[in-house]
């Protein structure tokens, strides 16, 4: 009698995880699509604010053309600096 209650342990035992295991993968299937909507959406989100925040940002030490020359300059500050020459 002891055989048959052990044998009756283990296939309850794996019912119940088997049970838990296909609850799981059903959980899994019928939520990943709202999750991944969501996780697209939110990434959208973001990179469009990413996006806009940095049209609206001043360019700082734009190289531009001045006159119809070819030499270019930065528009931030101009810093002179002392060097000697080497002969």
């Amino acid at each position: 009698m002891d055989f048959i209650l052990k044998r009756f342990h283990g296939v309850i035992a794996f019912v119940f995880y088997g049970v838990i295991i296909l609850g799981v993968m059903y959980l899994f299937i019928n939520l990943l699509p709202f999750v991944l909507t969501i996780g697209l959406a939110t990434w959208i989100v973001f990179k469009g604010y990413k996006i806009l925040k940095s049209f609206s940002t001043k360019k700082e030490n734009v190289i531009t053309p001045i006159n119809d020359k070819e030499e270019e300059y930065t528009n931030g500050q101009i810093i002179d600096v002392e060097y000697k020459e080497v002969k």
